[in-house]
C-alpha cells in the first residue's frame, strides 16, 4: 500500500482488494502496523464485508508478542480494525 500511496495508485488497489474473490493476509502481525496502515486494512476489510471471503493467518500471540519488543506497539483488541477481524 506505501508503493500504491507514492505512486497516486492507491484507489486502484483498493477497488482490487476489495473485488478479489478472496483475500489472505498471511502471518499478520508480524509487524506493527502504524495509525495509516490500519486505516487501510479496515477500509479493504469494511468493502469486502459480507461479499468476499477473508483468511487471517498469524503465529500464536505468546509469539508475536516475545519475539517483537517494540515500546509502540499497539494492539489491535478494542479497536475497529480488531472488531472486524474478529466478525470476518
Amino acid at each position: 500500500m506505501a508503493q500504491a500511496r507514492a505512486d497516486g495508485t492507491r484507489p486502484h488497489v483498493l477497488k482490487r482488494l476489495a473485488k478479489s474473490q478472496v483475500l489472505i493476509l498471511d502471518d499478520f502481525g508480524l509487524e506493527p502496523l502504524g495509525a495509516a496502515e490500519r486505516k487501510e486494512l479496515l477500509e479493504v476489510l469494511e468493502d469486502r464485508y459480507q461479499l468476499s471471503s477473508t483468511v487471517v493467518t498469524s503465529p500464536p500471540l505468546e509469539q508475536v508478542f516475545t519475539e517483537r519488543e517494540s515500546p509502540g506497539l499497539q494492539p489491535l483488541a478494542g479497536t475497529s480494525l480488531g472488531s472486524s477481524l474478529a466478525s470476518a
